[in-house]
């Protein structure tokens, strides 16, 4: 048979699931009601079923032993020499660990929000990576050239800091999961490894024991206070030597869902940690009479109890293997890892009769189910399923079954089912459930569920639940439903009837639910704000002029209700505070996405607290940092690197970008050139097939759009580069282009006049099922001010804002989440 790999990254491990190719028949064809209900006759049944057998590529994730080896929260406080608040990590493992999309993150004490400090790079063994955050009013001694930068403001005293292997937020007062990669609590923190580590005050940092290499899993225990001596990159190494296999803190998850908790009798586990097995992934073997899956695999197994199980795949940072059926009935049971012959720690787990979780087509446990249509087909959303038509989901934790689980038996044509009753839930109706039980052809453990799409199921992304027992599957993840709205992305009589208007017609209609600019936006609306502020409206000197006459448009726009700022000519990471507390409400309203480059004119995000950020980088940049520790602009592809961001509000998700192409002393064609770089990263970007369809791109072209009657250098309008380029002609691909009043100002000598079409919001067709309206905002807003324009200008752009429905008919989250190359 052949294979396909899906491959996929989440916070810098390598998750590796193998599915039959959808294209090939199986040798074999079952004939029982195991599959689909009334169709008995089975080809490519398994074509999305994530534990295939055959031989696998070899990758190369290695271990990751990254932990957190010192906090100091007291810079520039009374008595510190150090201006700033720092966060220190270390790689005490034997492999250097890729830091992308890492993220360190700090609560108070008893806090349940989390701010963010964005990591990149690579650490290697023994090496130390510093991350500068807040500054205070005193102190005298800089840090050392940071690794990364940010802008959190540690308790001096007390508080709680994560190091997680993705960006996304984290939530409440004690997270856990294998996205927490180490945790320490310090002071009155309520939640910690172990014990917290003791108050510190301005003068003291926690440090890890032996130079970052001692790990018990107690931070009372790892940590001892003393004088704050941050070390980077440049530091000495400190290698701790041989390190033998640890699973990490809440490592052990469900190989579906990948959350931690309870294990079930069968359920198919992914264990994290360091040094569990070698550099090069094995896969499982079968034993010679080809019935069973092995228990042992390259020198790895895994023990349940002392136990040995089968055997899915072994990786020096994580392992696959199956919880024994044995398990059924016990309250607890202990689990190790040994590899060459070493033990690791024991952890002890609650043994639940299910835990199920369902696989995903990206790998990821969210977004895409694994799923087969009724015609075995791959379900997604350009091949959504039917309603009332019969789709296989494939999961796994369903628990004991009837004849009792055989461990690591490949399920031939007797098909043992579930004990525990299931039920599913699709977009929230209950759908009827025909199959639960074996896969066949899988090893045992591996669940497939038959069950008809409801009648009445919404088309689009529809969120599903399955219950086996009294456990239910992870959220976050859905089934594509044929209907209203769906089908293939970007495509559609509505949304094409509603694109050509938008290439047509250049009418602003009134909005009856926002009678002036003044008003505050409805009740599941979007309001998406660009504007750029110009250097100097950001500028931190006290005298600075135009900060308090930004400050009063930002209050008076929508009355302030607007949920998402992208902002040009930012210069520095400290405008970028100032603009967050310029906002309506002030920083504990807002948050900020900003990567503070080389160039002076950086682009960034602000969004509210209630807004869900998922992931952000910055574009065109070299992926190296001056001595400043700011990322060093690629100016070959962009004078002012764009910012890419994904973020969620209510049932709506979307990829957002922010740019600021080059003037170029107005010369359009380097605009031009510049925006053909950022539709090469949107070509690769739509042909990744986890990615979300729905595409905002906002901000300062420096050209007009074909409608606002104006033209660039040599006739170049924006509208023409989109329609122009072959890549986007179709379906989802297709772009339209809207705001075409003047946004760009005249001198304030000249009264600062609308004058040139430069700012627009460019938006894919996907996003048309949300789109109400995008313009200018009403010139007012600024020139009320008594110091605009008699004085200088707020800011040499007017603000423009795009609107969106948030929830509603065909509204649904696409659950797609890839933006990084």
């Amino acid at each position: 048979m052949q294979y396909e790999e899906i491959r996929s990254r989440r916070g810098g491990r390598v998750y590796t699931r193998r599915v039959w190719d959808a294209k090939m028949q199986v040798r074999a064809e079952y004939r029982s009601e195991m599959c689909l209900g009334r169709i008995r006759s089975i080809r490519t049944c398994l074509a999305l079923c994530l534990m295939g057998f055959g031989a696998v590529s070899s990758l190369s994730g290695q271990s990751s032993a990254v932990v957190i080896s010192q906090v100091y929260g007291g810079g520039g406080n009374a008595g510190a020499s150090l201006r700033n608040d720092f966060i220190e990590i270390f790689n005490r493992g034997n492999a250097a660990v890729d830091l992308t999309a890492w993220s360190v993150q700090y609560a108070s004490a008893t806090g349940t929000t989390w701010d963010r400090t964005i990591l990149g790079g690579f650490i290697q063994p023994g090496q130390y990576y510093l991350i500068q955050e807040a500054q205070g009013a005193g102190g005298s001694t800089s840090l050392p050239a940071p690794e990364a930068t940010g802008g959190i403001n540690l308790s001096a005293t007390s508080g709680k800091v994560a190091l997680v292997n993705n960006s996304i937020a984290l939530n409440g007062s004690a997270p856990n999961g294998a996205q927490v990669v180490d945790f320490l609590g310090y002071g009155g923190a309520d939640f910690a490894e172990g014990r917290p580590v003791d108050p510190l005050n301005n003068t003291s940092a926690a440090i890890r024991r032996s130079g970052g290499c001692a790990d018990t899993n107690n931070n009372q225990a790892d940590f001892a206070l003393g004088a704050p001596s941050p070390r980077n990159t440049r530091s000495s190494l400190n290698p701790c030597g041989p390190v033998g296999p640890q699973i990490s803190n809440g490592g052990i998850t469900n190989a579906a869902s990948f959350m931690a908790g309870a294990v079930a009798p069968g359920e198919i586990v992914t264990i994290f940690g360091s040094s569990l097995g070698p550099a090069s992934l094995a896969a499982l073997q079968l034993t010679v009479d080809r019935q069973y899956v092995t228990k042992s695999l390259a020198g790895t197994r895994v023990l349940f109890d002392g136990v040995a199980s089968p055997m899915i795949y072994t990786l020096a940072g994580q392992v696959s293997a199956i919880a024994p059926y044995p398990l059924a009935g016990r309250a607890t049971t202990q689990v190790q890892v040994e590899y060459n012959g070493q033990l690791s720690n024991a952890v002890t787990l609650a043994v639940a009769p299910s835990a199920p979780g369902v696989f995903t087509v990206g790998s990821s446990g969210q977004g895409q189910a694994a799923v087969l249509n009724q015609d075995y087909t791959v379900n997604g959303p350009s091949n959504p399923a039917a309603r009332g038509s019969v789709v296989a989901i494939y999961a796994t934790g369903g628990g004991q079954t009837t004849p009792d689980g055989d461990d690591g038996r490949v399920i031939g044509a007797d098909l043992p089912k579930l004990l525990l009753p299931v039920r599913v839930k699709i977009a929230g109706l209950d759908a009827e459930v025909l199959y639960t039980g074996a896969a066949p052809g899988l090893v045992s453990g591996a669940v497939q569920i038959n069950a008809r799409i409801p009648d009445s199921a919404p088309g689009g992304a529809s969120p599903m639940v399955i219950t086996v027992g009294g456990a239910g599957s992870q959220p976050g993840v859905a089934v594509s439903v044929a209907g209203p709205g769906s089908g293939q992305p970007g495509v559609g009589a509505f949304i094409d009837q509603k694109l050509d208007q938008l290439k047509h017609d250049p009418t602003v209609a009134p909005l009856s639910e926002i009678p002036t600019d003044r008003s505050p936006i409805p009740p599941a609306w979007l309001a998406l704000v660009s504007w750029n502020t110009q250097v100097g409206a950001t500028a931190t000197s006290v005298d600075a002029t135009r900060p308090p006459m930004v400050k009063a448009a930002l209050s008076t726009l929508f009355n302030g209700t607007y949920q998402i700022l992208a902002a040009q000519e930012i210069p520095n990471k400290d405008s970028a505070e100032l603009l967050r507390n310029l906002l309506p409400g002030g920083g504990p309203e807002w948050k900020t996405s900003f990567f503070d480059t080389t160039d002076s004119m950086d682009n960034g995000f602000w969004y509210r607290s209630s807004t869900v950020l998922r992931d952000s980088f910055s574009l065109f940049v070299t992926g190296q940092t001056d001595a400043s520790g700011r990322f060093i602009a690629d100016t070959s592809r962009a004078q002012h690197p764009p910012q890419v961001a994904q973020f969620q509000i209510d049932d709506f998700d979307f990829t957002l970008i922010t740019v600021h192409l080059t003037f170029a002393d107005g010369d359009t064609a380097e605009s031009a050139r510049e925006l053909h770089n950022v539709l090469d990263y949107l070509d690769w970007y739509f042909n990744q097939p986890d990615h979300d369809p729905d595409v905002i791109v906002c901000g300062d072209f420096n050209m007009p759009s074909a409608l606002s009657g104006q033209t660039g250098k040599n006739g170049i309008t924006l509208d023409a580069l989109f329609d122009q380029d072959p890549r986007f002609q179709q379906g989802e691909r297709r772009f339209v282009v809207t705001v075409h009043e003047p946004t760009s100002r005249g001198s304030a000598a000249s009264g600062g006049v609308p004058v040139s079409n430069y700012d627009h919001c460019v938006l894919s067709a996907d996003t048309m099922k949300e789109f109400v309206q995008a313009r200018r905002v009403s010139t007012n807003i600024l020139t009320d001010n008594p110091s605009d324009p008699e004085v200088q200008l707020t800011s040499d752009h007017f603000p423009i804002v795009a609107f969106f429905r948030t929830k509603g008919d065909g509204i649904a989250l696409d659950l797609k989440t890839r933006i990084r190359p």
